[in-house]
């Protein structure tokens, strides 16, 4: 007897230990899982909680009487607790499970996203019992953010690409018949007697096809392909250069405040092009406040790269890879943007006024973008607008202000220039402009007939202006094979594109001058100049 009592004590001691390593095992894992477990029994109206349980709703797990459905009930959003509450009655009324997920505020004040499900158990028909499970999902729901944040960055790349291969091909497309369209105007101006009638409609017609070329140049700039030569210049110092300009333009009621920096800091921009920046933001703030009055305020400081805030609104696939930045930012008292619009601000012509208005904002994107910086745009309703743009921060000396005057040169040699265009109109009307400036024209419609014709003449041609984009042999095709004939040829590169676009790889053979498409008599006389001179 006395051995059997032992064995049934070893038995028990033995069952004992299995079982609490088995409830630490099971503490442990829900621990790690964040995921607690729950009963309610119907018949006596009491819940059990496991550790866990406790844990998510923010107690000590020994904390044993907080466990009760109104201690879990406060820990739900006002709008939620009559949702789970019924879920729960249901499970037990109509014997269903339910599956619900919510965020709920422990009672430690955290905000936490949970999963909780509910299964009744049935003895001969009826529900005598709920058991369930809590789980702490706040890590899988910031994980699914971040993966609708990068389908949203994702959607909004792909989208600035498709809009990028669009306004590029347009914009060359368009230089091509501007070309023609100004070419044409110019010599017509040229042979038009002053006292003629219809002189004033060439006028103007030539008027809106220089504005058509510049809204043109814009769509480049927006690609941040024409983006003009850059210099490392002080932040503070362009914008204190600018601020008689910026405070002019302000209507009455308006106050321009500013905070600057005393010296630097040092970015690498394009101080005309930093104007217009700086002139549209302000202008921009200054809509927002409208009739009212208020202030705008434009600064400048420095800031560390991991002290930059998580607005960066554009461009989406920037990649910061310095560690400190300059940053210029235009506030304002007005009215706020829109949720709904925020994420067009950068859309070409999207705009809340009126039509014919939006591409500034795309444009100075795609300055900042071409000057390896990003926009940060915060907002609210009501309260006000705060524009930030962060540039690199330049560790080389400050440069002295770029000299802005207008040089002479020289007059245009004679000879023969080998014109290259497979667009009829382009040619005819290049062939007509070389004509005026005093040079003999030969023209080709393709690459491969422009080497035929330069195996014959050679010693005649004295340049060679091709455009890039050709079927067959594009312009650096036939620039190579120009210069296997003639390594010293002088040769212009002529596009619709702009220059930053042409180069957008390495090529072996160097050019004399880029002309941009659509080029005025005069641009066409300087280009040759320039290349006439670099080999003479």
């Amino acid at each position: 007897m006395k051995q059997h009592r032992q064995n049934l004590e070893s038995l028990i001691e033995k069952r004992t230990r299995q079982l609490a390593k088995s409830e630490y095992l099971l503490d442990k894992t829900q621990k790690m899982a964040k995921i607690g477990g729950w009963e309610w029994d119907v018949e006596k109206q009491a819940l059990t909680w496991t550790a866990e349980t406790y844990r998510i709703h923010g107690f000590d797990p020994d904390d044993h009487e907080k466990c009760s459905p109104e201690t879990s009930l406060k820990c739900y959003d006002p709008a939620d607790r009559p949702v789970i509450w019924k879920a729960f009655q249901q499970c037990i009324k109509d014997k269903t499970p339910y599956d619900m997920q919510f965020r709920i505020t422990t009672y430690k004040n955290r905000r936490v996203w949970i999963r909780t499900m509910g299964w009744p158990v049935l003895e001969s028909g009826r529900v005598i019992k709920v058991i369930g499970n809590i789980m702490d999902i706040s890590d899988y729901k910031q994980l699914e953010e971040e993966h609708i944040a990068l389908e949203k960055k994702l959607h909004h790349a792909r989208k600035a690409e498709s809009l990028g291969r669009m306004a590029g091909a347009i914009a060359h497309h368009f230089n091509n018949q501007l070309s023609v369209v100004m070419g044409n105007l110019e010599l017509a101006l040229e042979d038009c007697p002053m006292e003629t009638p219809y002189r004033d409609n060439l006028v103007e017609a030539m008027q809106a096809a220089h504005r058509s070329a510049e809204i043109s140049g814009l769509m480049l700039t927006y690609l941040g392909q024409d983006v003009g030569k850059t210099r490392e210049l002080d932040l503070s110092g362009l914008c204190l250069k600018h601020l008689s300009i910026l405070r002019t333009s302000l209507p009455r009621g308006i106050v321009l405040e500013t905070d600057f920096i005393s010296v630097g800091p040092a970015v690498r921009v394009n101080a005309d092009q930093m104007q217009m920046v700086l002139l549209h933001l302000v202008t921009n703030a200054a809509e927002a406040i409208g009739d009212n009055t208020g202030r705008i305020r434009l600064s400048t400081r420095t800031i560390q790269l991991s002290d930059i805030p998580r607005i960066v609104t554009a461009p989406v696939d920037w990649h910061p890879d310095a560690n400190m930045y300059a940053c210029v930012e235009v506030s304002d008292t007005g009215s706020g943007i829109a949720e709904q619009d925020m994420e067009k601000l950068f859309d070409p012509f999207f705009t809340t006024k009126f039509t014919g208005r939006g591409l500034g904002l795309p444009v100075i994107l795609g300055l900042v973008k071409s000057w390896e910086g990003a926009f940060c745009v915060e907002s609210k309703k009501d309260q006000g607008s705060s524009f930030r743009i962060l540039l690199p921060v330049q560790k080389k000396e400050l440069s002295s202000w770029p000299d802005t005057a207008i040089h002479d040169r020289f007059a245009a040699k004679g000879g023969t220039v080998l014109l290259v265009d497979d667009q009829d109109a382009v040619r005819k009307i290049g062939v007509v402009m070389l004509q005026r400036l005093g040079f003999s024209p030969m023209s080709a419609v393709s690459g491969p007939e422009a080497v035929a014709l330069f195996r014959i003449h050679q010693d005649r041609i004295c340049c060679v202006i091709t455009d890039l984009t050709m079927p067959d042999m594009d312009g650096w095709e036939t620039l190579a094979a120009l210069r296997k004939i003639q390594p010293d040829l002088p040769v212009i590169l002529a596009s619709g594109h702009d220059q930053t676009h042409a180069m957008n790889r390495d090529h072996p053979e160097e050019f004399q001058v880029f002309l941009h498409k659509p080029y005025a008599l005069i641009q066409l006389k300087n280009a040759l100049q320039k290349a006439l001179q670099k080999v003479s």
